[in-house]
């Protein structure tokens, strides 16, 4: 009888090192098949990440082209600057006289007028 029982506990040894073995190679393979696959992500990854900065330079490019063309087709010409000037010109002196006639409007003290032109002129 105890030697049945030790062959029963030598097989019993050999089993449970022969399941523990083969878990150990499936999850060896499982593991290789994930860092392959893992692998895989980190190439396509790159090559997505390689794409993007190439795209995002070209929209760069283009984006700084077209603001570059916007900025030239809106430049101010030296004609149409000139009637920017007369049209300044014309409002300044409405604006003086309109403060004139306030000024004139107020009692007398000590030169309250020759302080508001010099002011308007400033802001002006």
């Amino acid at each position: 009888a105890e030697k049945i029982i030790a062959e029963v506990a030598v097989a019993g040894r050999k089993s449970a090192e022969q399941f523990g073995e083969a878990v150990q190679r499936e999850v060896a393979k499982q593991l290789t098949k994930a860092v392959k696959r893992i692998d895989h992500l980190e190439k396509q990854v790159e090559t997505l990440t390689r794409s993007l900065e190439a795209t995002r330079a070209v929209l760069v490019a283009t984006a700084a082209k077209s603001v570059a063309e916007t900025v030239a087709k809106h430049k101010p010409t030296a004609p149409a600057a000139v009637p920017a000037k007369k049209v300044a010109a014309k409002k300044t002196p409405a604006k003086k006289a309109a403060v004139k006639k306030t000024a004139a409007k107020k009692p007398a003290a000590k030169k309250p007028a020759a302080t508001t032109p010099t002011t308007d002129t400033a802001s002006a």
